[in-house]
């Protein structure tokens, strides 16, 4: 990679992003910079264009929007939270998947969860599928904001057991 920058210094890089988008790209210049890690190059990329990339259509983004937005205020939280719902919370998500219009859902994984919501991958008996379960009056700017039963899950630290055994 570095002998092609070295070539042709322009780049585009894509990051994955949440539906209803695939990814994010972000193209420009890569000028090398200093890495304070030896051993390694660094490249530092200059943004020209980023771009919204759906499955039939592509987004701009304006540079101005670009540079001015803010992390998503869940984003800190994001990683500890899936990983909390997939191991522990399996069965209610699929109960909860059914009970918002996907009755032929047969298996759940929690995908993504941002200001706006929670993102779920399914299974069902046709296929995968997508769906989005929006916070009740989001966008919210911290977990405190999301209502408080809601909350109790995302940060419980029940291991798995005890929403089960109170029905909750």
């Amino acid at each position: 990679m570095v002998r092609r920058l070295s070539v042709c210094p322009v780049a585009t890089i894509s990051i994955a992003a949440p539906g209803p988008f695939v990814s994010l790209q972000l193209t420009g210049p890569a000028m090398p910079c200093k890495d304070a890690r030896e051993g390694l190059r660094g490249f530092r990329l200059s943004l020209l264009s980023a771009r919204l990339i759906a499955r039939r259509e592509v987004v701009p983004v304006p540079l101005g929007a670009f540079h001015a937005a803010t992390p998503d205020p869940l984003w800190p939280h994001a990683a500890q939270v899936i990983e909390h719902l997939s191991q522990a919370h399996a069965p209610e998500l699929l109960a909860c998947a059914r009970a918002h219009g996907q009755p032929l859902a047969r298996a759940v994984e929690p995908r993504a969860i941002d200001r706006y919501g929670l993102e779920l991958a399914l299974i069902t008996t046709l296929g995968v599928a997508t769906l989005r379960l929006p916070f009740p009056g989001g966008p919210v700017e911290s977990l405190a904001e999301v209502t408080c039963g809601l909350r109790a899950v995302l940060t419980c630290q029940c291991g798995g057991t005890c929403h089960r055994s109170t029905g909750s």
